[in-house]
């Protein structure tokens, strides 16, 4: 086996982990935002990693006070502002804290969940396209 493999054979990470390894190299210091079923992974990654200068979770009331809210830290500290929602009506209330951030050319990332492929077809609250949602407020979206 390669050096190079033995290396990286010890780090497994899944998508959360990498995400919240991301915006620690970006220097993000608090997400805000309402935990729900399709972001714990992102939830546990972020426990993990705050004991070591990891993003610290801010818990909100609503989705659309934690997009607000990141659009302000953004706006007064000029770093990232970052917001986390769960699939479906949590991504939908982020709406418009992060359509008001775009107009004041704040700092803002909005990470939301998004329900299994497989769930897709059983057209439930929680199935809504939500790159679709965001596309005239944002400048990218990846599904």
């Amino acid at each position: 086996m390669s050096r190079i493999k033995k290396r990286y054979k010890k780090i497994s990470q899944n998508g959360a982990e990498l995400l919240v390894r991301c915006l620690k190299a970006q220097g993000v210091k608090y997400i805000f935002g309402i935990p729900g079923a399709a972001v714990m992974p992102i939830m546990e990654a972020l426990r993990v990693h705050e004991k070591s200068g990891g993003p610290t979770f801010i818990a909100t009331r609503h989705e659309q006070n934690a997009a607000f809210m990141a659009g302000a830290w953004g706006s007064i500290t000029e770093t990232l502002g970052v917001c986390l929602a769960t699939a479906g009506p949590g991504a939908t209330n982020l709406v418009t804290g992060v359509a008001t951030a775009t107009a004041d050319r704040d700092p803002i990332v909005a990470i939301t969940g998004k329900t299994p492929r497989a769930e897709h077809f059983k057209k439930t609250h929680q199935t809504i396209r939500t790159a679709t949602l965001f596309r005239p407020k944002e400048l990218m979206a990846f599904v």
